[in-house]
């Protein structure tokens, strides 16, 4: 190529490079969120990442994102060269979450790694492409697929004009794309031809049709075949797919019509799964209705009591004389002398006349010690009690139902409790302490069972009802769960665990601190109670009208 005929060579690349600088990061609907940050506004609903396939057009790559729904976009650049692409509302499947190459489809864009973002308590995908060297490039929806497009023109064109510029071996270096260039000189040659040619030299597969046709004349040296491809695509207003080692090469006009028919192939698919949803019931409803579901539930309540109790009581009385003149003296709560255990010396101790009286709180067992002389006396007693229970309460309630109907048991009873009015007028109302189950099932076309499931075990305190001027309070524990099962299946759908852990003690100041001695000084109450509350369900579909098959479906 002359001198002269570099110059528009070298004009469209600064062009183009200008382009680049400019356009880079271009988004299809310039939308920007608070950050500055290019956004693609769509539908947003919760989908997921379906598959990443690769393009190679005229001049640009493309990167194709299938996605179950459309989400809301966002784009932005990374680093030098990459880009990323958020998509809201989006899940990455286990099988796509790793590095995914192009093979010979991708010069430029080097690899695409898409990985799953929790960000603003939404599921996001970030699908970060890297590439080569940075090119402008757009982005927009068609369906269900993300279109990424990359200007790899300006590449080209600029390595051309590199070449022509430059020495021979500089210019051998850069024309060259996997280490074989090639010299090509035809004029009015068919495009299958040197389509043919190009492919006995890639040793590659070019396959066209019918839509693939005209002459092409070209003038080209050091140049790999590759870019000889891409260059005589470009010229004519064709494109090319590329899957492994088999490139095949057909008009922008063919490779639209076969993106518009993937489309309209998923609309008809998720139509015929309307369809097909539309004709199960009717078919139901022609063999006399919907199924019946029988719901056998174990409701377990386990309880485990431990109480200890220690407490003691003593006094003591002593008398004594100092010359002509006797006295005596008692350690007691009661000043009285009169008592049932009395000294010579008309001292005297009753159950009152106690120094220390920390008794337990309820009755339990005791231990007494008296001991006396003819000077003294000592009357001691301790309490202690220990009680361990030991409990579980199995209900079993059981329920049929049609399938999407709620079905409701409850077992138990009324509770009074009385409420007052601005006057102070008394007035009595109940309300429920009782065991409920309420289950809504629905058979799946699988055959199994999805079940929205309420279960409830109200329990009234009689315990407590002194404390509230005789109103009973309601012990309540309450499950709410959707859970799928399959038929005849036992399914655990939740445990409630209550502890409650207490420990009293009252003594006398400082002295009940002594060690040992201590406990000569006050008295303990421990408790210990633990509940827990397991439910298990088990549905079972009543056999009677046969379920309906696939292939009747299907003829339907």
């Amino acid at each position: 190529m002359n001198s002269k005929g570099k110059w528009p060579w070298i004009a469209l690349a600064a062009a183009l490079a200008v382009t680049g600088i400019c356009g880079s990061g271009a988004v299809a609907g310039d939308n920007r969120d608070a950050a500055g940050n290019r956004i693609l506004l769509a539908q947003a609903d919760t989908g997921y990442l379906e598959n990443v396939t690769f393009e190679r057009m005229k001049g640009k790559e493309r990167v194709v994102l299938a996605v179950s729904r459309q989400p809301m976009l966002v784009v932005e650049n990374q680093g030098a060269t990459d880009v990323l692409v958020k998509l809201e509302n989006t899940f990455v499947p286990d099988s796509l979450r790793k590095p995914l190459v192009g093979g010979e489809a991708s010069t430029n864009v080097l690899r695409v790694e898409p990985a799953a973002q929790q960000s603003g308590g939404k599921q996001w995908t970030y699908v970060t492409i890297a590439l080569k060297e940075r090119v402008p490039y757009s982005i927009r929806q068609e369906g269900g697929n993300i279109l990424v497009d990359f200007n790899v023109l300006s590449l080209a064109v600029a390595g051309q004009a590199a070449v022509a510029s430059s020495s021979a071996p500089t210019e051998a270096k850069a024309a060259s794309v996997n280490g074989r260039q090639m010299t090509i000189d035809v004029q009015d040659a068919d495009i299958k031809a040197v389509l043919r040619l190009l492919a006995e030299e890639g040793k590659v597969s070019i396959v066209s049709g019918d839509d693939v046709k005209g002459t092409v004349t070209l003038q080209m040296k050091k140049i790999s075949w590759e870019q000889a491809l891409d260059t005589i695509l470009e010229i004519k207003g064709l494109g090319k797919r590329q899957a492994g080692n088999v490139i095949t090469v057909m008009s922008l006009d063919k490779i639209k019509k076969d993106e518009a028919d993937v489309q309209a192939r998923e609309v008809l698919r998720r139509k015929a799964e309307d369809e097909k949803k539309k004709i199960e019931q009717a078919l139901r409803a022609e063999q006399g209705g919907l199924r019946q579901v029988s719901i056998e539930a174990r409701i377990v309540e386990a309880t485990d009591d431990f109480q200890r109790k220690l407490g003691v009581q003593w006094g003591a009385g002593v008398s004594a004389s100092v010359g002509a003149y006797p006295f005596g003296a008692m350690i007691g709560t009661n000043p009285s002398i009169s008592g049932v255990t009395s000294l010579p010396g008309g001292i005297g101790l009753t159950n009152s006349n106690l120094a220390v009286n920390f008794p337990t709180a309820i009755a339990a067992p005791s231990i007494g010690l008296i001991i006396g002389g003819s000077q003294a006396v000592l009357d001691a007693q301790i309490s202690a009690l220990e009680s361990t229970t030991n409990g579980k309460l199995i209900s079993a309630p059981k329920v049929t139902t049609m399938e999407n109907i709620k079905a409701s048991i409850k077992q138990g009873e009324e509770i009074p409790y009385v409420t007052r009015d601005s006057q102070g007028n008394p007035s009595v109302n109940f309300k429920e302490a009782v065991l409920k189950l309420e289950v809504t099932p629905k058979i799946t076309p699988e055959g199994k069972i999805s079940m929205v499931i309420k279960a409830s075990n109200d329990r009234p305190n009689y315990a407590q009802a002194t404390l509230l001027a005789g109103n009973v309070p309601i012990f309540k524990s309450e499950i709410d769960s959707q859970v799928v099962v399959s038929d005849g299946g036992t399914i655990v759908i939740g445990g409630i665990q209550k502890n409650e852990d207490s420990t009293a003690v009252t003594g006398v100041p400082w002295l009940s601190k002594i060690p040992i001695i201590g406990w000569l000084f006050k008295s303990e109450d421990i408790t210990r109670n633990r509940r827990q509350l397991l439910i298990f369900v088990t549905p079972s579909v009543i056999k009677g009208e046969p379920p309906l098959e696939k292939a009747d479906l299907l003829k339907g």
